[in-house]
């Protein structure tokens, strides 16, 4: 039983901290992106607000259908468990059609009727149009992105310790951290110089909470936005790089001048 004072609950992908039985869970009907509250952790509570805030039909309620991310159904009687111990999306589907022979992948909208829970490997933008039986390039551009981040770190030296952290933890410490951020921009760099462009910076970062989920910042748009925010230009790798370019620039300013030197002695 979950106990009345402040706890910690690893919530598909990500830590979410509950006060009082609060939770914050973020949902996405359709094309729309929201976060809806729980009082309690109960499937019956679960399914009111998902209605209240999506302006889903009450009566509607008993018509949705949850299942996880291997499709299977889940019940009331062990949806606790499901949220509590189970990362990735969860899909509510309304009416009698169910998953049916076409499987969906997670981040897919097939129906206006499709609600996906949390970690998504799409953004809002990136997504599916309603009916599209396949998902976009972008969207796939996300698996790509993750598949890229594992190849570079177990090919570098100290990647291995950071994915056994990770997979131990599910987290990872602030040197670990920066571990991880020197080895992925010191490769950015030195396959698209010290001036990456915007969307290679922000492919590092959805790659980045793709491969480590509880990496993921719950309270920003796209959840990759403290690696690298393409409004703002800040994050994590943003912070390295202006680093990377400081010393690049300090380097190339020195050997300017020892050049000059030897050209010209005194």
């Amino acid at each position: 039983m979950l106990s009345t004072e402040t706890c910690d609950l690893k919530y598909l992908g990500r830590a979410v901290t509950t006060d009082k039985f609060r939770m914050l869970l973020r949902v996405q009907f359709g094309g729309e992106q929201k976060y809806i509250k729980l009082s309690e952790l109960t499937f019956d509570t679960f399914l009111k607000e998902v209605c209240l805030k999506f302006n889903i039909p009450e009566g509607r309620q008993l018509d949705m259908k949850v299942y996880d991310q291997s499709d299977t159904e889940v019940d009331s009687e062990v949806f606790e468990e499901i949220v509590k111990e189970s990362p990735g999306a969860f899909r509510i589907m309304l009416g009698s059609e169910g998953l049916g022979a076409s499987q969906s992948s997670p981040c897919s909208v097939t129906s206006e009727d499709t609600v996906i829970l949390n970690f998504s490997m799409c953004d809002d933008e990136e997504a599916s149009p309603v009916g599209a039986s396949q998902p976009k390039k972008p969207c796939r551009m996300n698996y790509e992105a993750k598949a890229l981040i594992g190849k570079i770190l177990t090919s570098r030296p100290g990647g291995e310790h950071i994915m056994q952290e990770y997979g131990k933890t599910k987290s990872l410490t602030d040197a670990t951290r920066r571990q991880m951020i020197n080895i992925l921009a010191a490769e950015m760099t030195e396959t698209h110089g010290t001036s990456p462009p915007k969307n290679v910076r922000v492919m590092y970062a959805q790659g980045i909470v793709a491969l480590f989920p509880y990496l993921e910042d719950p309270f920003s748009q796209h959840g990759y936005e403290h690696y690298y925010d393409p409004e703002s230009g800040s994050g994590y790798l943003a912070w390295r790089l202006k680093t990377i370019q400081r010393k690049s620039s300090e380097e190339r300013g020195g050997s300017l001048v020892g050049q000059a030197m030897v050209d010209n002695p005194s």
